[in-house]
């Protein structure tokens, strides 16, 4: 009976202990949402449809200055900036252009220029349009600003502008950012990726691979920024020598894939697994994160249309959850007005005022 009632006692101190420990042990993965203490319905206030002004497929938006502009990655893939003064398109196709023919490009995200620019991915040239200049002149070209020397094996995707530095992100041999300075000339390949059991197995091409959909957003001072994928966040600090160092990392959850080792750097992943983090913004106080937790299998292409946007301040802390009326593909801002573009059906933007 003695030793019955000390087993007893000693599986129940068993459970009391194993319980916490396996809670304490479970990662972030599902429980992102859980992590904010305040939680607000965002609703629309106001809504582009962008068919009206010949804007029919865009992928990506950007507010900036009095324009509100977009990029497409499909068909014609062309850069439109409609003006919020007198809702003009001005239309460029890039894609093309002789000896200047570009495979594909992206936007430059800079917080301080007048000027808004966009990327050869390939060719490591950074191209400008003077929107001052072309609130004055409809026929304004855009000029080549920038070239970067590109390393052998490096393929950028994005590029972000600090002010002294660019930043590439990509398929990089030494590192997960390529910064190159723009007053001194040099170019050097910086930090690590986020990583677990399964991510360490696989070299750094398949790592840049893994994580080209990696998103930046620079702070306005230019001293810092932040990456994501997945359900990875990333804060970042540049020194005065271009030094980057990583302040603060909040992951969730972890991409589950495969990689195929017979087929160049090719990355497969697994259908269950969640979007996550499809747009990042962000201003002199807060980050703006656009979340998925939809998946290919239940959701296909519409997992990448997001409910959720989650703000943090630059230290990392959550601030607040909004979740969103209208599923956004993609977001930007100015002031307290939030610009999403929706892709539901036709293209939508649509406007939300936050409270912060």
């Amino acid at each position: 009976m003695v030793v019955y009632r000390l087993f007893m006692l000693l599986r129940k101190l068993f459970i009391l202990f194993l319980v916490p420990l396996l809670y304490s042990c479970v990662d972030e993965n599902n429980n992102l949402l859980d992590h904010f203490n305040y939680t607000e319905d965002l609703n629309v206030t106001d809504s582009i449809l962008l068919e009206n002004y010949g804007i029919l497929n865009p992928h990506y938006i950007y507010k900036k200055d009095s324009f509100l502009i977009f990029n497409s990655i499909q068909g014609k893939r062309e850069i439109q900036l409609l003006s919020l003064k007198d809702y003009r398109t001005y239309t460029y196709c890039v894609i093309g252009q002789g000896k200047n023919e570009m495979n594909n490009y992206f936007t430059v995200l800079d917080q301080a220029s007048d000027c808004y620019r966009f990327a050869d991915n390939s060719k490591g040239k950074i191209y400008g349009i003077d929107l001052n200049e072309l609130e004055e002149n409809k026929e304004t070209e855009f000029k080549l600003m920038n070239t970067l020397s590109i390393n052998n094996g490096t393929h950028f995707i994005r590029f972000m502008d600090t002010g002294k530095y660019l930043l590439g992100s990509g398929i990089i041999k030494n590192g997960r950012f390529g910064i190159y300075d723009k007053s001194e000339y040099s170019y050097t390949e910086q930090a690590g990726y986020p990583y677990n059991d399964e991510i360490n197995k696989i070299d750094n091409i398949y790592k840049g691979a893994l994580f080209s959909r990696t998103i930046m957003t620079p702070h306005p001072q230019g001293k810092r920024f932040v990456a994501a994928c997945f359900g990875l966040l990333d804060f970042y600090a540049i020194s005065d020598e271009g030094d980057i160092q990583l302040i603060k990392s909040k992951h969730y959850h972890y991409p589950k894939f495969k990689a195929n080792t017979s087929v160049g750097s090719a990355i497969t992943f697994d259908i269950e697994d969640m979007v996550g983090i499809t747009g990042l913004i962000s201003d002199d106080k807060y980050v703006y994160v656009l979340y998925s937790d939809k998946t290919f299998k239940h959701d296909k292409e519409a997992a990448y249309n997001a409910s959720h946007l989650l703000v943090y301040d630059w230290e990392g802390n959550p601030i607040k959850h909004y979740h969103l009326n209208k599923d956004l593909y993609a977001i930007s801002k100015s002031g307290d007005v939030l610009y999403g573009l929706s892709r539901v059906n036709n293209p939508i933007v649509y406007c939300c005022k936050l409270n912060l």
